[in-house]
């Protein structure tokens, strides 16, 4: 099962996510599920890093089928507005 956890601050605005596991509905290389939530995942990251000056922290462990991506700093406008899609 695929667990996505999304993190707020204290304004309840988005900064951050995790993504963590497996779809199991297919074999490793033809999960159709797992592909999508990670085209989403992977889309959102590569928008902040190409879209925004943000600095942030992006930890990936492939087994695991973990991604987190935290800030380092307050985000941007533009940031929260990608995370908040």
């Amino acid at each position: 099962m695929i667990n996505v956890t999304f993190f707020k601050d204290s304004s309840d605005q988005f900064i951050g996510f995790e993504s963590v596991g497996h779809a199991g509905y297919d074999e490793y290389g033809k999960d159709i599920v797992c592909a999508s939530v990670s085209v989403l995942v992977i889309n959102a990251i590569n928008s902040i890093e190409e879209l925004t000056d943000d600095d942030y922290v992006c930890d990936v462990d492939e087994k695991s089928g973990s991604i987190k991506l935290h800030p380092n700093t307050e985000l941007s406008k533009e940031s929260k507005l990608l995370l908040k899609s």
